[in-house]
């Protein structure tokens, strides 16, 4: 099996409509028009289609009409009731890869609510039903006799049969998916399901993130050989600039061309720090969307991955209010790549 680069074609964009109100403490109003204005973006901008997921015909309803008045493309847009405990579909919908005929695998990794929560059997339930729209073959990804835990925001590959992804995360973290397991086991379920040979084992991850450690807050390829990374010199704290000296250090030992993007400074709501990053980006068919902070950092950040992406249009997207859920755009998205 392979799981294609996000900048390889995608069939669509996933997306679930908010309805998690404790997700948002005070601010789950602004939500439904920042998920708005995500479809707006990726419908209108970066040329694709979206699956939404609403919990029944009144939210869908509600999305219909939230969605209209922002000028969202309808056309392209489809909604599919399926109940979910969270609107963060790069961690609870299935990881979309190909197999050895050319055919779409949606792969049901076991998701325990990053070892945090407790509220997630709607999630794992959705799965199946997701694969089932997406008309792929549904597999639970297994070492052995033991189902796996694993979210798509843990790890990034390229086309190359390379995968990032962090200690923090999936090894020696308070939130360890598996923590009795090794790196060999782990790049056994890579190489097996995902079809890399290379695993880059990053050590930590920014503070803020509740996730324990996610790559996509950290480091992401951008093409085959390069791969940008957060800038120590710009962290405003003490634990940051540590943890991102390591993650540099083991990139710095790569082959691979490393740019450094800064970090904002720290974005805080009622005493707590979130986790805000400009790797959190999406890469859609015809654009990348990106997560600002209204902070003088965004236009060098913007500037860096404008050069990057010379491609692709590079739009920026306040997240001040979504990262209050502890997340931004990449997590929010889960793209269906185009078998062709």
């Amino acid at each position: 099996m392979r799981l294609p680069a996000e900048w390889e074609s995608h069939e669509c964009t996933w997306m679930g409509w908010p309805h998690q109100k404790k997700g948002w403490p005070g601010r789950f109003q602004e939500m439904k028009y920042v998920f708005g204005l995500m479809a707006f973006i990726l419908t209108r901008q970066c040329g694709e289609k979206i699956r939404i997921l609403v919990l029944d015909s009144d939210h869908k309803t509600e999305a219909e009409r939230i969605l209209k008045s922002m000028d969202a493309h309808l056309d392209m847009i489809s909604f599919h009731a399926i109940e979910t405990d969270r609107s963060w579909l790069r961690d609870t919908a299935p990881i979309f890869v190909e197999d050895q005929e050319r055919k779409l695998v949606g792969l049901d990794f076991l998701f325990n609510g990053w070892n945090r929560y407790s509220n997630f059997q709607l999630d794992n339930a959705a799965k199946i039903q997701i694969a089932k729209i997406a008309q792929a073959i549904h597999r639970e990804p297994r070492l052995g006799s033991q189902r796996v835990i694993l979210e798509g925001g843990a790890i990034d590959v390229n086309e190359r049969s390379a995968l990032l992804t962090t200690e923090e995360c999936l090894l020696a973290g308070k939130t360890a998916r598996h923590p009795d397991w090794t790196k060999d086991q782990w790049e056994v379920v890579f190489e097996t399901y995902f079809g890399t040979t290379e695993t880059i084992w990053l050590k930590f991850g920014i503070r803020g993130d509740d996730t324990g450690g996610h790559i996509d807050d950290l480091a992401r390829f951008t093409s085959a050989d390069q791969i940008v990374t957060l800038d120590p010199k710009s962290a405003k704290h003490e634990q940051d600039f540590h943890a991102l000296t390591a993650n540099l250090e083991v990139l710095s030992n790569t082959v691979y061309n490393i740019v450094k993007l800064p970090m904002p400074d720290p974005v805080i709501y009622q005493g707590q720090q979130l986790p805000a990053s400009y790797c959190n980006f999406y890469i859609g068919n015809e654009a990348v969307i990106v997560p600002v902070f209204n902070d003088p950092n965004d236009y060098i950040a913007l500037g860096i991955l404008t050069e990057i992406f010379d491609e692709r249009r590079v739009i920026p997207f306040d997240c001040r209010a979504l990262v209050w859920g502890y997340g931004a755009v990449h997590c929010a998205l889960m793209q269906q790549p185009k078998i062709i």
